[in-house]
Order: structure tokens, then sequence, then C-alpha cells
């Protein structure tokens, strides 16, 4: 009697039942959107439900290729993408933005402007996959579409459960710093009672909690979550695919890739939802590139470190390699956060009195810009790498895995 894989059937289960959400969703906001009127209004649900079905849609590989290899048939490989594929890639990204654009001053951006997302955001993603992985040791397509999908849906999950663990832990330490300060405690229940009152409007309670936001201690803590715990727990869980394939990854390269899938599926999950309409949303969308960049690569570098320290023992290497990614991932996320309070202490006309703030705020677009260009520079860098010792030496088991459908789960 053949052994039953396990982990191909928790694949199996757990991409049906994210369709079956990814439905329910879709038509849930479709109906929202339908109810709605055709304006800019309803671009969030439409947005919504189109992005739904696109996770829906990534998911299918998954769950036919799994429900294959449970039911003994062989899987073919794809063949391998032309050498001019980014060059596509490019142009199809390109040809996006300017009808997302051409979209916003048509009118039509609620009709149209849902699709162009879900195009704008994925194109980048698989662009750097493929450059992140081209002519590394493959892996059979069950494992690529399992891996991306973890990261797809069951990391962002995670994330989110531990997220909001460290959230009511923050709560909890608030509570206990407040109540050294009574007076502070007596301003927050006053602002509390100001904000709730019938009849308030969103700009007045922006006036009110304004002055609040901009306080030292207030854009330390957020610093603190968002810079460091939040690195901390993503970096943890992003290569989740990695994780789900411990003792089935052969060599530190396989780790690379599997990392890089794996952060490119929590990259798509995450653009896909910061959806933004009008005329920003070109410019949204550029910038999430960047935020893809840093989850595709800290993901690919922290799978690979993992992957050397089961086979090869080199912990150091993989505690130095968690240290360097969160260390990106939070001066990514602080420079933004840079920029939200600035803005915010502009709107409160006290931007005067935060010159550091407003410093970093000035230089914040250029260092994210130059960590774009650094993430996508480690891609290659690391591809290059890592396939040098393949070309060196040919590895028996790949040209087995190529031929033979029983073990090409195994090539990685």
């Amino acid at each position: 009697m053949k052994k039953v894989d396990w982990l191909t059937v928790a694949q199996f289960v757990l991409s049906l039942l994210a369709i079956l959400a990814a439905w329910g969703i879709a038509a849930g906001a479709a109906l929202l959107s339908l109810l709605g009127t055709a304006t800019e209004a309803a671009f969030p649900t439409a947005s919504l439900a189109v992005s739904a079905i696109a996770v829906s849609l990534l998911l299918l590989p998954s769950t036919i290729l799994a429900f294959l290899r449970m039911i003994g048939r062989p899987i073919q490989r794809v063949p391998a993408l032309p050498r001019w594929w980014p060059l596509v890639l490019v142009a199809a990204l390109i040809l996006t933005l300017l009808v997302g654009v051409w979209a916003v001053g048509s009118g039509l951006e609620w009709l149209i402007l849902p699709v162009l997302h879900v195009l704008a955001v994925g194109l980048p993603i698989v662009l750097l996959v493929y450059l992140g992985t081209r002519r590394l040791p493959p892996a059979s397509p069950q494992r690529q579409w399992g891996v991306f999908n973890s990261g797809l849906v069951l990391g962002p999950l995670l994330i989110m459960i531990a997220e909001i663990g460290a959230l009511v832990l923050f709560g909890l330490l608030g509570a206990i710093f407040l109540s050294t300060r009574p007076d502070l405690l007596d301003s927050l229940l006053e602002l509390a009672g100001e904000i709730t009152r019938p009849g308030v409007t969103t700009d007045e309670i922006a006036k009110m909690i304004g002055p609040f936001l901009t306080q030292p201690a207030v854009i330390a803590a957020v610093f603190a979550f968002v810079a460091v715990v939040v690195p901390l727990i993503e970096e943890a869980i992003k290569p989740i695919g990695v994780w789900l394939l411990f003792g089935r990854l052969r060599r530190p390269a396989a780790g690379f890739a599997a990392g890089l899938l794996s952060g490119a599926g929590y990259a798509m999950f995450e653009s896909l939802a910061a959806f933004s309409s009008g005329e920003q949303w070109a410019s949204v969308t550029i910038a999430r590139m960047g935020t893809a960049a840093v989850h595709v690569v800290t993901t690919g570098l922290t799978g690979w470190a993992l992957v050397g320290a089961w086979r090869e023992k080199r912990y150091l290497q993989l505690g130095l390699t968690y240290l360097a990614v969160i260390a990106l991932h939070g001066v990514w996320n602080g420079m933004t956060v840079t920029l939200l309070v600035s803005e915010l202490a502009a709107s409160q006309s006290n931007s005067q009195e935060m010159p550091v703030m407003n410093a970093l705020a000035t230089a914040a677009p250029f260092i994210l810009g130059l960590l774009t260009i650094l993430c996508i520079s480690l891609i290659l860098i690391w591809n290059r790498k890592l396939r040098r010792p393949q070309a060196a030496t040919a590895d028996p088991s790949i040209q087995a895995d190529t031929t033979d459908s029983e073990v090409i789960g195994n090539v990685l």
C-alpha cells in the first residue's frame, strides 16, 4: 500500500477551504458593490470582490495539483520561460499603469481599476520571483504552487493572529503606564467623550486626535510596534512555506527559491488588500512595488538561511540573516511611518515643532527608493551566487526528478 503524503492532503484541504472562503468574500463584496452607486464609493467593495476572485484563481493550481498527486496521476513540468519574458512583464506593467491613469480620468475607475489593480500588483511580484529563481534547480509545480499559496493565505492568517496578540500586550503595557499618569488618563477619557458625542464629523475627529497622535510618547510607541515588533513577527512567519517543508529541502538554494515564493504570496495578499482609488492610485501602486520587493527578498534570504541551518548547521548565519532582514524591514516600515506622522503633523499645523521628523520625512522617499534598489540587487546577487555550484556539478537527483513523477516533489 502506498504511503499517504499528509502534507499533500493538507495542501489540498487548505487550498480548497481557502477557495470557498474567497468565493464567499467575493460574493458578499460584489453584492455590496451592486447595491451601491457606480461611483468612487463603489470602488473598495468592487476591488475587494475582484481581489478575492483573483486569490481563488491563484489557489486553483495548488488544489488541482495536490489532488492529482493524491490519486497517483503524473504531474507534467511546465516548460522553461524564454529569456525575453521579463521584457513582456515590464511592458505589461507599464501598459497596466497607463490604462489605470486613463481610467481614473475617464470616470470609469470603479469598473476598470479593480482588475487593473490585480495586474499592477501581481506583475512586479511575478518578475521578482522569476529573477530570483531562474536557472536554480526547479521544484515540482505542486510544490511551487503550494509554497506560494501558503504565503498567500496561511502566512497572513498566522501573522494577523500574532500581531493582534502583540497589540493586546501593548495595550496592557499602555494601561499600566496610564495608571501612573492620571492626568493623561483624564485627558484620554475626555477625548473619548468628545469623539463619541452625536454629530461629530470625521474632520472634527481628526483635529481632536491629531495633537494626541503627534505626542513624542505616542510616536515612539508606534515606531516600536511598526518598526520592531511587526518585522520580528512577520520575518519569522512569512517563510511558512519553508517551515512546512522542514526536512524536505536539500540545499540552501532550494530554501531561497521556496522563500521567494512564500514571500511573494504574502506580498500578493498585502498588496491586494492595499487598494486605493483616484489620482493616488498609480503612485500608491508603484510604492507597493517596493514593499513587495522587501517582502520577497527578506523571505527568500530567511529561507536560504533556514535550510543552511537545517542541513549544514549554520546557526550563526541564520541568526545574523534574521537580524539583517528585520533591520531591512524595520527601516522600510520606519520610513513609511515617518511620512505618515509628518503629514499628520502638517495637517495639525505643528510640524515646526518636530524638526528631526521633518528632516527624516524629507529623506524618506529617497531612502525607500534606495531600499527598493537594494532589495532587487540582493535578489539578483543571491540568484547568481546560488546557481554557480549547480553549474559546476551536475546533481543526479535533479536529473532523475525531471522524468520520475514519483520523486518529482523532492527536487528541492
